[in-house]
């Protein structure tokens, strides 16, 4: 889904999304980089944000470019945080 779908119907920012890609590129994330906390695994390359702890069933997942976007996916799979997102209720 883009993000101009999910920012044209609101009731989609309230269910569980993870948004992928740059706040330049992705309107969505820039919203949820705001909102959530930034993961102690985020570097320079790669950002992760979200607050599971806190219940959120958002977060968004970026790098400056398409390498670095491609890392923190990586990343957020390899570290066992997507499997813990997935399995959150």
């Amino acid at each position: 889904m883009t993000d101009t779908a999910l920012l044209d119907e609101t009731l989609y920012l309230a269910c569980p999304v993870i948004a992928i890609g740059g706040s330049v590129v992705n309107k969505v994330t820039a919203i949820l980089e705001k909102e959530l906390l930034r993961d102690s695994m985020s570097t320079e390359r790669m950002s992760i944000h979200h607050n599971m702890a806190g219940g959120d069933r958002r977060m968004a997942v970026w790098g400056p470019d398409a390498g670095g976007t491609a890392d923190a996916v990586e990343l957020l799979i390899a570290s066992g945080l997507l499997d813990r997102f997935l399995d959150s209720r």
